[in-house]
């Protein structure tokens, strides 16, 4: 019974070592629609703080904090849908690179 054990043990850290031996060599590319619209969402975050700005200044007499935050709060949620449709293409393309592994896997 002792020695089941250790072979099934054994047996288990060879197919961990299996495993983690192919994830290693799968490539991971970094999507540049998804780099670029992270770089576009980052742009609308610092343009929404200096529109924000401008418009809450824009009476020159009083201070409209209210409009400065309604804007911020927009550019904000842009952003914010930006970042996440760029994460949604890069988890697609790391999802493409592991089945087009797996399958040249296959292949051989």
């Amino acid at each position: 019974m002792n020695n089941d054990f250790f072979n099934q043990l054994e047996n288990n850290n060879k197919k961990t070592k299996y495993i983690l031996e192919k994830q290693s060599k799968i490539e991971k590319t970094e999507n540049t629609i998804a780099v670029i619209i992270k770089v576009i969402a980052f742009l609308s975050l610092l343009i929404g703080l200096i529109v924000g700005i401008v418009v809450g200044n824009a009476n020159g007499q009083q201070f409209d904090s209210l409009k400065m935050l309604e804007y911020w709060l927009i550019f904000c949620g842009c952003a914010l849908g930006c970042f996440a449709l760029a994460e949604i293409i890069q988890l697609l393309q790391d999802i493409k690179d592991r089945l087009s592994y797996k399958n040249d896997d296959i292949k051989e």
